[in-house]
């Protein structure tokens, strides 16, 4: 896989910090010595990565975390090896672990020329391993990661937007996608992911923060540490609105969502986040208003029509219907168009018409894990307890497999 050239590359740059710490005088046999131990070490590093990667694809997740181990072991420093395995631990259930490695992950920096070589290589080879598996979601996320956290932004969106297309209903590819729209300025887009990530999360019964990141606290910490830095950060401010939805903070939702749209009055994504939370509010009325602006903002967005409907269920129920109906005809086979619905429709208790909605969702997108949670809480409620087990489990099962990330 790697070329005498290239082989050689890593040992010369592999001396350097190597022979300086030991501050000793070495001979030139020693010397040479440690930069093919140094260079064997490295490359042994990489080899755990790639091999964890292909086991964790298979989900082999044991496997896979006993060879990122070992890589984060040969090579403390490599940022990617502690980010692959805090996914591998959150994939077993093991979220205080995994934090850990994010954390020590966003702490590390490739500093050193060895450190740049190895993830160029790395990624390249990661790459070849991307071609070979096209339809993994996964990888895609991974390999979008390490291009984020070495600041190469273009290419980093272009893997998230293939996870995205692979599986549109992954809440961490649009999260991610998200991010990295923003971070590339493109606000409106960014906003426009982490509002469907957002969607999707809230759809599947989701708690606390984004799947795959950081736990709630300290994400409202990122966000507030990011406006320290620029406090006219539009897409900072919405994130927090979320974060801090999803902590029944409403109040300080409906703060950031204003502020936003102080910043940007046009930004119809967060308008309908406004809209929607002072519905559920019981602000029906100014409720509706933001609605019906964003709406106008953005006449083609299923969403708004279904949330809409939403406001409009308890007095004028036709009314309602017809807003489904139009999210319906713009996007028919969209399954998140016909959960969105079922869930309206179920807070509203109007369970057989929700439980329609919910397997529509499912037969047109059989591997949409909130979908199947969503039916499961529907098919108990109607006291279908066998169905809402099935259901149940399948969820499980698609949570723990590369067709949800």
């Amino acid at each position: 896989m790697k070329s005498k050239a290239l082989a050689l590359t890593l040992l010369t740059f592999s001396v350097c910090g190597t022979v300086s710490q030991a501050g000793q005088s070495w001979s030139w046999q020693e010397k040479q010595q440690v930069i093919i131990d140094a260079a064997l070490q490295a490359k042994q590093a990489q080899e755990h990565l790639l091999l964890g990667d292909s086991l964790f694809q298979q989900h082999k997740l044991d496997e896979a975390i006993a060879e990122y181990r070992l890589a984060v072991h040969l090579k403390p420093n490599l940022a990617g090896a502690h980010r692959h395995l805090a996914k591998a631990l959150e994939a077993k259930g093991d979220t205080e672990h995994a934090k850990a490695e994010y954390s020590l992950a966003g702490h590390l920096k490739t500093e050193t020329a060895q450190d740049r070589i190895d993830y160029k290589e790395l990624t390249a080879m990661q790459r070849e391993i991307a071609e070979a598996t096209p339809a993994n979601v996964s990888l895609r996320l991974m390999l979008g990661e390490d291009f984020e956290a070495d600041d190469k932004l273009e290419e980093a969106v272009a893997e998230y937007h293939e996870a995205v297309r692979l599986n549109p209903y992954s809440i961490d590819a649009r999260f991610h996608l998200g991010q990295a729209l923003a971070a590339q300025g493109k606000e409106e887009e960014g906003v426009a992911e982490l509002r469907r990530a957002a969607r999707l999360k809230r759809e599947g019964g989701s708690e606390g923060a984004w799947s795959g990141v950081l736990p709630l606290e300290q994400a409202l910490e990122e966000d507030r540490r990011a406006l320290r830095k620029n406090p006219r950060d539009a897409f900072a401010h919405y994130k927090l609105g979320l974060d801090l939805e999803a902590r029944w903070s409403v109040r300080g939702a409906f703060t950031e969502y204003q502020e936003v749209l102080r910043l940007n009055h046009d930004l119809a994504d967060a308008r309908a986040d406004l809209g929607r939370l002072l519905v559920r509010d019981g602000e029906v009325k100014q409720g509706l208003a933001e609605l019906r602006k964003a709406e106008r903002l953005k006449p083609d967005d299923a969403e708004i029509h279904v949330d809409i409907g939403y406001g409009l269920l308890e007095r004028k129920p036709q009314d309602a219907q017809m807003e489904f109906q139009e999210a319906l005809r713009l996007r028919p086979e969209d399954a998140q168009v016909h959960l969105d619905i079922c869930g309206a429709l179920h807070e509203w208790k109007q369970v057989p018409a929700a439980l329609a909605e919910c397997r529509e969702a499912v037969r047109l997108k059989p591997e949409f894990y909130e979908a199947h949670v969503h039916l499961s809480a529907v098919l108990e409620e109607m006291g279908n307890q066998p169905g809402a087990v099935a259901e149940h489990n399948t969820a499980t099962r698609l949570m723990n497999s590369d067709l949800h990330y």
